[in-house]
């Protein structure tokens, strides 16, 4: 039997009380945090390679957000999407570093797009008003 378009498989939803099982495991865990911290890091330090990896890929990403990136100067977008890929490629700038890079030069285009229509309507709104006006000294 196909379902219909439209109809929810499970109309009532899931039963009121039902607890998800990842937050039971969250709520048994939480209060362990500390111990269970220390336990990995002494297992790490102990030379656990599998606690080593996981310590240290807690780790990594904090401090790469914490790095300063020298992005290329360019004179358009294109060239410095060019020019971040490259970097890129020779391993001077990480994946995360470049795309942070892209999506900031996007948001900088939009608002450079922004300012240049702002500025556009308000020429076009002059030029109307000027040549409505009408002229008295002819």
């Amino acid at each position: 039997m196909p379902f219909e378009k439209g109809a929810s498989g499970n109309p009532s939803g899931r039963p009121q009380g039902t607890s998800d099982r990842r937050r039971i495991v969250r709520e048994y865990l939480v209060p362990e945090a500390p111990k269970l911290v220390s336990k990995a890091v002494e297992m790490a330090l102990a030379g656990d390679n599998v606690m080593l990896k996981a310590c240290l890929d807690k780790l990594i990403p904090n401090a790469r957000a914490e790095t300063q990136v020298n992005y290329p100067e360019c004179d358009s977008l294109g060239h410095l999407g060019s020019d971040v890929l490259g970097l890129v490629g020779r391993g001077e700038l990480t994946l995360e570093e470049g795309r942070a890079i892209i999506d900031l030069a996007a948001v900088q285009a939009k608002l450079q797009e922004h300012d240049e229509l702002v500025a556009r309507i308000t020429a076009l709104e002059e030029a109307a008003d000027v040549s409505q006006t009408p002229n008295i000294l002819t």
